[in-house]
């Protein structure tokens, strides 16, 4: 089994990269107040890089299916339970399938918050090893691409700036 790094995405990627031309599904988004366009090379080179070691992406062998937008707004808990108790879980919008630590959300809960210990008590922390350190960092990634994404549909151009140096630490990171 081997996991992609968001294969469809990289080669509509590469499309409009090598191409110059966007299919029905990756025409640009035409925002009247976004001042910076969005570039793609730092992308592309973790795409190199994954699939330079691929064995360490391959390493995940069961894949799991993963919510990609899971946080408070997305949880109904069941009124009048004794304890905290979760009715549904909706937006699956970003739902897929592979690693745990691939899900956003775990990135988020990894930051040091005492509150967040009880989360890690009941679903187990992700391994730390090289490898698993980094997986993480392609993940970051392609986290950080949905999130320039996103800042560039909003007008956040501060936002979309800023994912650049962030994306060009996790890349230097990913090549050392």
């Amino acid at each position: 089994m081997r996991l992609h790094v968001g294969h469809s995405a990289l080669r509509r990627l590469r499309y409009i990269v090598y191409s110059g031309s966007f299919p029905p599904a990756a025409r640009p988004h035409r925002c009247t107040t976004c001042t910076v366009r969005l570039r793609v090379a730092e992308h592309l080179a973790v795409a190199r890089l994954a699939e330079q070691r691929r064995v360490v992406l391959d390493e995940i062998t069961e894949p799991r299916l993963l919510h990609g937008d899971l946080w408070t707004a997305n949880v109904l808990l069941s009124p009048g339970a004794p304890e905290l108790l979760i009715d549904s879980v909706l937006d699956h919008d970003r739902a897929s399938w592979g690693d745990p630590a691939a899900d956003w959300r775990l990135y988020a809960a990894s930051r040091p918050d005492p509150v967040r210990d009880a989360f890690w008590v009941g679903y187990g922390r992700p391994a730390d090893t090289a490898q698993a350190r980094w997986r993480a960092l392609v993940y970051r990634a392609r986290h950080l691409g949905a999130v320039r994404l996103e800042r560039h549909r909003l007008g956040n151009t501060d936002g979309v700036a800023a994912s650049y140096l962030e994306l060009r630490a996790v890349l230097d990171a990913l090549a050392a």
